[in-house]
């Protein structure tokens, strides 16, 4: 872990690398989730049936490929706030690196469980609704970890990253982005399946424009 803060243009470059996993991995779960003529929250992945076996594994590639560079951006965060909290930001960026295994893991097992839905091999999809289940859960979890303990280092004590930020967290961003479903569906049909990803890519937007306005020290 390092000990001094890095120059403002690597900062920024890891944003801009962050921001282009984030959003690839954004494409991925909309190839693999996105299905406007059904509802997502039967709970059942019945939503899935009807998306095609091209879509299923582009988006398992695009998400598993790319979904890793979002730990650009959290390296980015944990690099702002270490100078003051350098225990919290050691555990926050710990639990980071599990939480995006873990996320590839649910993103890959998603295209699994589209191509098992096709084949109505019922069987093996209890034990994979069973795995997706308990990861898809451990992934929520881990996401609420990450987003509290950074803003919590964000809001103890003046840092790079403005106090705004402890309000515009992967959290709040999740569940602003994943309520359009409910209150208007069409847009939200595309934007609820890629929300976390999006979360990930407005924060580290913020994060990297906020460097980007300050001056080099």
């Amino acid at each position: 872990m390092a000990t001094t803060k890095p120059s403002k243009a690597k900062l920024i470059q890891w944003g801009i690398i962050a921001l282009i996993g984030s959003a690839l991995g954004a494409c991925g779960d909309v190839l693999l989730l996105y299905n406007p003529d059904v509802s997502y929250l039967t709970g059942d992945y019945s939503f899935m049936v009807d998306i095609s076996p091209v879509r299923l594994v582009c988006g398992s590639f695009l998400g598993v490929l790319f979904i890793p560079l979002v730990l650009f951006g959290l390296w980015q965060v944990y690099q702002l706030i270490y100078e003051r909290h350098p225990g919290i930001a050691k555990l926050g960026f710990g639990i980071a690196i599990y939480f995006c295994c873990i996320g590839v893991v649910v993103h890959a097992m998603f295209g699994a469980m589209g191509l098992a839905i096709k084949q109505e091999n019922f069987l093996y999809l209890n034990y994979l609704r069973l795995l997706l289940d308990t990861f898809s859960g451990l992934s929520v979890l881990l996401h609420v970890l990450v987003s509290a303990i950074f803003s919590m280092a964000i809001f103890r004590k003046p840092s790079s990253l403005p106090i705004w930020m402890v309000y515009c967290n992967p959290v709040s961003i999740y569940i602003a982005l994943a309520s359009t479903y409910l209150f208007f569906p069409p847009l939200g049909s595309i934007l609820a399946p890629a929300a976390f990803n999006l979360s990930y890519f407005v924060y580290f937007g913020c994060s990297t424009w906020v460097i980007y306005r300050q001056n080099e020290a």
